[in-house]
């Protein structure tokens, strides 16, 4: 029986995606990671939330001052 020689073996190391349900969004409101869930609310727009805020980030208005912050830079 054969053994191999510890000196010949080598790692490679390949980076591939991750999938989304393994990334954890941050809150700097609360300065918390947190994971996202969905919810449905009041008027029938299905929305993303952070689940340990209960932080809405899917919102209209939400979207408006991150691209008016963008607009600033």
């Amino acid at each position: 029986m054969l053994s191999p020689d510890l000196n010949q073996l080598s790692f490679h190391k390949i980076e591939g995606p991750i999938h989304s349900s393994n990334v954890m969004l941050y809150s700097k409101e609360k300065s918390v990671a947190s994971r996202v869930g969905h919810k449905f609310l009041e008027d029938g727009t299905k929305v993303r939330y952070l689940i340990k805020t209960g932080e809405v980030i899917d919102s209209v208005e939400k979207w408006v001052k991150v691209f008016k912050e963008g607009d600033s830079e």
